[in-house]
């Protein structure tokens, strides 16, 4: 498991005929402030939850936008070598921590439990961001 922890919220379309211009002007601005609404409530939220020692885990994240032709996406990243550590846990306390992810983990020490604050603030805002979402591309129409 690396300790970079990312997670995407992606907003994908097809344009159809001659909607290509349209798309391209209307569309895309729009779908791209709604995948950046996403990533910065995600963000704000995960910067609540992340438990802080040095402040360094904290300090790390950022949301990252990539905007592609029929494709936008807003990554929330913690890029601190210990992030996927801390969410997902270590050893025989984190495989049998609430928050133990699909990983192997170590059975021959103790370890830490996990301590999740990205997938949960993904699962808090979820239904938010969505209409967030759907929101901007409405105002399009």
């Amino acid at each position: 498991m690396a300790g970079n922890l990312t997670l995407r919220a992606a907003v994908n379309w097809q344009p159809r005929g001659d909607l290509g211009q349209f798309v391209a002007r209307v569309i895309t601005p729009k779908a791209a402030a709604g995948a950046i609404a996403w990533g910065n409530a995600v963000y704000e939220r995960s910067q609540e939850l992340v438990p802080v020692d040095t402040g360094e885990l904290k300090g790390s994240g950022k949301v990252v936008t990539v905007i592609e032709e029929k494709r936008v996406y807003a990554r929330v990243q913690y890029d601190a070598d210990h992030a996927g550590y801390v969410e997902f846990g270590t050893g025989r306390r984190g495989a049998s921590s609430a928050g133990a992810g699909p990983y192997e983990y170590s059975a021959e020490w103790a370890g830490m439990t996990a301590q999740p604050y990205l997938r949960p603030a993904s699962d808090e805002v979820r239904a938010d961001a969505m209409s967030l979402v759907k929101q901007e591309v409405a105002l399009a129409a």
